[in-house]
């Protein structure tokens, strides 16, 4: 999913590049308002607080910063970080292809959150009106509300509270994939709920703590356990 939607994203880029991107970064400062999008290759985008972006963010092959109160159309990123402070809102989805996302506290995503090759970690009072969606890498979420979660080949671990209001799903590899090392974990913490199903169509080890609230699980055995770790 993530993969066709980058498709025409990087088709965009070489078109956009013809007409002249920011080549080496963008720094937006605080408090300010533009009324098109940000588009940069080999370079980083720093938005500063309080600012308005009613246009889509990306970056090829640099990071994008994003501090407190301020609001953006969505972003798309390929070969970098995303990290979004407190309080930012984000009215579109965010794709990155290699990097982390990191969601500051009080942010809210109108969409999915979805990365290849990246972890994906949110903190407190986070709301992500869609799904996280991850390939490679950890997805670590803190006190959030969502609407689901898919991984395939990463670890899954949700604490303080996080409410799924939605399915749970590890997808089976596509292709050839040779696995080694243990399989990923998937850590359902204290006073956490996930309304849905949780779906595993691959082995994981899967704990859930004693006070946590699950939907039928299929294809793993939950460990129960208390304390803050399994």
């Amino acid at each position: 999913m993530l993969t066709r939607q980058l498709i025409p994203f990087l088709a965009a880029g070489l078109f956009v590049a013809a007409c002249g991107p920011f080549s080496e970064g963008f720094v937006l400062e605080d408090g300010s308002v533009l009324n098109n999008g940000i588009s940069a290759v080999n370079g980083a985008v720093e938005i500063g607080r309080d600012c308005r972006v009613n246009g889509e963010v990306s970056s090829v092959n640099g990071s994008i910063s994003i501090e407190g109160g301020s609001t953006v159309g969505g972003i798309e990123n390929v070969n970098g970080r995303i990290r979004l402070t407190e309080d930012v809102t984000v009215d579109g989805g965010i794709a990155n292809v290699n990097g982390q996302i990191n969601l500051g506290p009080g942010t809210h995503i109108e969409g999915d959150v979805e990365t290849v090759n990246g972890s994906v970690m949110a903190e407190e009072k986070t709301v992500i009106t869609g799904q996280v969606v991850s390939v490679n890498g950890l997805i670590s979420l803190s006190g959030v509300q969502l609407a689901g979660i898919q991984s395939q080949n990463g670890s899954i671990r949700l604490d303080a509270g996080t409410e799924v209001n939605g399915p749970l799903t590890m997808k089976r590899s596509t292709g050839f994939s040779l696995q080694i090392g243990s399989p990923p974990e998937v850590i359902i913490g204290a006073d956490v709920r996930v309304e849905g199903p949780l779906n595993f169509e691959r082995e994981v080890q899967l704990y859930v703590h004693e006070s946590a609230t699950i939907g039928e699980v299929s294809g793993a055995e939950p460990v129960s356990f208390s304390g803050d770790e399994p």
